[in-house]
């Protein structure tokens, strides 16, 4: 058992729901790209972000069809990269040495994605999905 989130634990642990590393950034990244038809929710997130610091690790996600609509309705202007990242919405924020905490968020997170993704726009299913991102957002912002 890992007693503490690293590099090597997660490289293993999200391989397998498709997560790549990035380590041209001064902190090692892991990313995923998610494909759904919800162009309306702040909380159907279309790339997901997961950044591992030297205290803690952090999920974070945006919906690039939302903001993409935005921009081409000049409702916002995006100039640099410091005014996408603002965008990003955290969805956990936690010390390293809380593993078991990490998994059981992430597997949650996981599967609201999943409902995303699966289920039809505006359904039942994907609005109960992405309450519940919501709420792991505002329960994450929260914390700070």
């Amino acid at each position: 058992m890992i007693d503490e989130i690293n590099i090597e634990y997660l490289e293993k642990y999200l391989a397998p729901h498709g997560y790549q590393l990035d380590q041209k950034a001064e902190t090692p990244i892991f990313f995923k790209r998610v494909m759904h038809k919800n162009p309306v929710s702040l909380y159907a997130f279309t790339l997901i972000i997961i950044t591992l610091d030297k205290y803690t690790v952090s999920i974070e996600g945006l919906n690039e069809i939302l903001i993409s609509r935005a921009v081409k309705a000049k409702a916002i202007e995006i100039n640099n990269y410091e005014e996408l990242d603002a965008l990003r919405e955290i969805v956990y924020d936690d010390t390293l040495d809380d593993v078991k905490r990490f998994e059981l968020m992430f597997a949650f997170f996981e599967k609201q994605l999943q409902e995303v993704i699966n289920t039809a726009f505006d359904s039942d299913e994907q609005n109960k999905a992405l309450a519940h991102l919501q709420t792991m957002v505002e329960v994450a912002k929260s914390t700070f």
